[in-house]
């Protein structure tokens, strides 16, 4: 969509979309989504773009700097566009450029719908946000997913109606929603319709009163996916004195105390950059002000690696 022009007097809006290719100008307007509107008014709602763009009269998003454009919680990744602004000179309200970092993290796209339009998984669509449901015909009906507690261990187990080829279930496993990690894989039917039975078991949830929060990735033969619903336990056991998440971690970063202590974060050069009292439970440190690099957290008896990203 890097060169959309419209001259028309009517209004068009775009909800929930994203741009991914690259863009090379050599004559005309352009822009990771949108060129020119010289007439009417275009709206952009909860859409981002990712690609590399070249040419002079372009810009991160779009080129034209008319007021022919209304754009509502928009973004585009300023470091693969290679563009500092949103169009050809300035940045508009209601767009904002981010780092690829904050473009793959989904604490970023406030506002958005991650329950029934919108994901964001590591390794699919590198790693930026992407549509769930499309409208075609997803591979696998879903019945149901549990989770329940098995002694000290973590008992998945959910069923399908039918299935077409289908390939694999990926357990994912979160502790905050926002980032997920595979814990394994159990191999798919491919062909049902019939109902099926599958189940697993994660052997080392967190303890210490931390939610662990767990998801199906449906992979499919030719591409397709989806996704189950989340299911959560909590486990009341001790767990650890200090727990540190997530990590690596970019605008924030919270700190899980087993009961109330001074910690600081400090730098590869031993320098304390922030320093606090927090209390018992879940707590938020902001990073926006940090470079990049390794840190350390820091409390009486422990000391956690960080890298912010």
């Amino acid at each position: 969509m890097g060169e959309l022009y419209s001259s028309s007097s009517s209004s068009t809006s775009f909800t929930d979309c994203y741009a991914t290719g690259n863009v090379s100008l050599t004559l005309g307007n352009g822009g990771g989504f949108y060129g020119y509107n010289v007439s009417g008014v275009i709206s952009f709602t909860n859409c981002y773009s990712k690609g590399t763009i070249s040419g002079a009269t372009s810009g991160g998003f779009g080129s034209n700097t008319s007021a022919n454009f209304t754009f509502t919680n928009c973004f585009w990744d300023t470091q693969t566009s290679g563009k500092s602004t949103a169009n050809q000179s300035s940045t508009p309200s209601g767009i904002t450029g981010k780092t690829t970092a904050l473009m793959t993290s989904q604490g970023t796209f406030t506002g958005w719908d991650f329950t029934s339009i919108w994901n964001i998984v590591s390794g699919t669509n590198s790693g930026y946000p992407f549509i769930v449901n499309n409208g075609s015909t997803l591979p696998v009906t879903w019945l149901s997913f549990t989770a329940q507690k098995q002694g000290d261990k973590s008992l998945l187990t959910w069923s399908t109606a039918s299935e077409q080829n289908t390939k694999d279930f990926e357990v994912q496993h979160s502790i905050n929603t926002l980032s997920w990690t595979p814990l394994g894989t159990v191999a798919a039917a491919g062909n049902s319709t019939t109902t099926r039975q599958y189940s697993f078991t994660h052997a080392t949830p967190f303890k210490g009163n931390v939610y662990n929060y767990y998801r199906i990735l449906q992979r499919d033969l030719d591409g397709k996916f989806s996704y189950s619903k989340i299911a959560s336990l909590i486990y009341d056991e001790p767990g650890p004195d200090v727990f540190v998440y997530p990590n690596p971690a970019a605008e924030a970063v919270t700190v899980y105390l087993a009961e109330s202590q001074d910690v600081r974060l400090i730098n590869v050069a031993g320098a304390t950059v922030w320093k606090g009292t927090l209390s018992a439970g879940r707590n938020q440190i902001p990073l926006t002000h940090l470079a990049k690099g390794v840190y350390w957290v820091v409390t009486g008896s422990v000391k956690k690696q960080l890298l912010i990203q």
